[in-house]
C-alpha cells in the first residue's frame, strides 16, 4: 500500500472513529432517540450572570487587598493566585470576563501549537491538528470553561511554555512558567517530571529539579505561614468532602456515592484506581529511560496530562478543554508510525484514542445512556490511560519517521 493510500486510510479511520463518537455522544439521544421529537438539551448548566468561577476567584482577591484572609468561601486555589488577582479588581467585571476568555481562546490554540513542535516526534500532520483545533473549539469542555470564566487552558499553557523552555535549555524561563502554571493550580506539579533528564550523575540537572520542587513549596508560603495552613486545611477538606455530580470526572468522584448515580463502581475501588494509574505512569517513566526515548515522548506527556483530570478529588467537565492539548502529539506520532512501519496495530491505538476523545467533545446531557461510559468521563479517561500505555509497548523503529517526515 503507498504512502497515499496509507494517508487515506487513516483519515477514514479517523472519520469512522470520530462518527461512532458522535452517535453514542451526541446523535442518538438528540435525533434518534424513541420520542419522536429532537431531543436538545442545553449542554453547559449556565449560571448567571456568566463567569461565576471567575467572579468568585476575584472573590478571594477582594479580600485580600483589605487586609484579610483569601480564604473565604470555597477557595482551594494556591495563595499566588490571589495576589495575582488583585490587579484585576482595578477592572470592571465584564472587562476583566472578556479578557479572560479571549486569554483562554489564545492559550487553547497556542498550546496546541507549542506540543505540535515540541512534544514527540516531529511529524507534519496538519489534519490531525485541525482535527483537534475544530473539535475543541466547539466542545461541551470548552463552552464550559468560557461560561464558568476558568483558567484550566490559560494554566497549561503557561506549563507548555515551561516544558518548551526546557527543552531549549532556557531553565530560568522554564521554572518562572511552570511555576506560574503550578501556583495557579496545584495539578501542572506532575509535569516536573520533565525537567529531569534520567541522567543521574548530571549534578546541575538533579540540583535544578530540587531548587525547582523547594520554589515551589515556598511559594506557597508567600502570605505567610498562618496563610499557607489554611491553605493546607482547604485542600484536606476538600479531599475528604469532594463536591459530587455528574460532571466531575475525578477517581475519587467517580467512585464516591453521591446524590446522583452515576458511579459504577465502590469508594473501596478508589485506591486500586489510583495505584493502577500510578503504576502505568512509573512504567512509563521506566520505559523512556530503559528505552533510551526523548524527555518529551508523547506517551509519557498524555499520561501527565491525563492525571491531571484524574487525580484532584475535583475535576469538573470544563477541564476537558485541555485534553486535545494532551492527545495531539500522541494521535500525530500514531499517525506518522503507522505510515512509516505500515502496522495495523498503531492505526487501531489512534482510531480508538480519537474515538474516546471524541465522547468527551459532548455534554452528559445527550450521551447515550445505554452505554454508560459515556455520560460521567472518568470511565473514558481510564480508558485513554490504559490505550495509551499498552500502545507503549508497540513503539516502533523511528528512523523511517525521520526518512518520512524531517
Amino acid at each position: 500500500m503507498g504512502k497515499n493510500k496509507r494517508e487515506f486510510l487513516v483519515v477514514f479511520c479517523i472519520m469512522i472513529a470520530f462518527g461512532f463518537g458522535w452517535l453514542i455522544g451526541f446523535g442518538n439521544e438528540v435525533f434518534f432517540n424513541t420520542k419522536g421529537v429532537m431531543n436538545q438539551i442545553a449542554p453547559v448548566s449556565n449560571i448567571n450572570p456568566i463567569g461565576i468561577d471567575l467572579r468568585q476567584m476575584l472573590s478571594y482577591s477582594r479580600s485580600l487587598s483589605h487586609l484579610k484572609t483569601p480564604y473565604i468561601n470555597a477557595n482551594i486555589y494556591p495563595p499566588l493566585l490571589s495576589i495575582i488577582g488583585v490587579p484585576l479588581l482595578l477592572m470592571p467585571i465584564q472587562v476583566t470576563y472578556v479578557l479572560i476568555s479571549f486569554l483562554t481562546i489564545f492559550s487553547l490554540f497556542g498550546g496546541l501549537i507549542i506540543v505540535s513542535k515540541n512534544i514527540g516526534q516531529q511529524v507534519r500532520a496538519p489534519l490531525i491538528f485541525l482535527f483537534f483545533c475544530i473539535t475543541t473549539f466547539f466542545s461541551y469542555g470548552f463552552h464550559f470553561e468560557l461560561e464558568r470564566g476558568q483558567l484550566n487552558l490559560i494554566t497549561l499553557f503557561f506549563a507548555v511554555l515551561g516544558i518548551m523552555f526546557f527543552r531549549q535549555n532556557k531553565k530560568i524561563l522554564a521554572l518562572v512558567f511552570l511555576s506560574l502554571a503550578i501556583q495557579l493550580k496545584l495539578n501542572p506539579l506532575i509535569f516536573l517530571i520533565f525537567f529531569f533528564n534520567f541522567k543521574f550523575k548530571d549534578f546541575k540537572n538533579l540540583l535544578f529539579l530540587g531548587v525547582s520542587a523547594l520554589f515551589n513549596a515556598g511559594l506557597l508560603f508567600i502570605l505567610g505561614g498562618k496563610v499557607f495552613i489554611e491553605f493546607t486545611q482547604r485542600i484536606s477538606q476538600q479531599f475528604s468532602h469532594p463536591f459530587l455530580w455528574i460532571g466531575n470526572h475525578s477517581l475519587l468522584s467517580y467512585c464516591t456515592p453521591g446524590d446522583v448515580p452515576v458511579t459504577f463502581c465502590s469508594l473501596q475501588m478508589y485506591p486500586y484506581l489510583l495505584a493502577a494509574y500510578a503504576i502505568m505512569l512509573g512504567t512509563a517513566i521506566l520505559l523512556t529511560w530503559r528505552k533510551k526515548l526523548p524527555l518529551f515522548n508523547s506517551y509519557l506527556f498524555a499520561l501527565s496530562g491525563c492525571g491531571t483530570l484524574l487525580v484532584p478529588s475535583v475535576s469538573h467537565d470544563y477541564t476537558l478543554s485541555v485534553l486535545a492539548i494532551f492527545l495531539l502529539p500522541f494521535c500525530k506520532d500514531m499517525y506518522g508510525f503507522f505510515l512509516a512501519n505500515k502496522n495495523n496495530l498503531l492505526l487501531f491505538f489512534l482510531s480508538l484514542v480519537v474515538f474516546l476523545y471524541t465522547l468527551t467533545v459532548f455534554s452528559y446531557t445527550t450521551a447515550w445512556t445505554v452505554i454508560p461510559i459515556s455520560v460521567n468521563k472518568a470511565p473514558i479517561l481510564i480508558l485513554l490511560c490504559f490505550s495509551i500505555f499498552i500502545s507503549m509497548f508497540f513503539i516502533p523503529n523511528t528512523e523511517k519517521i525521520k526518512k518520512l517526515f524531517v
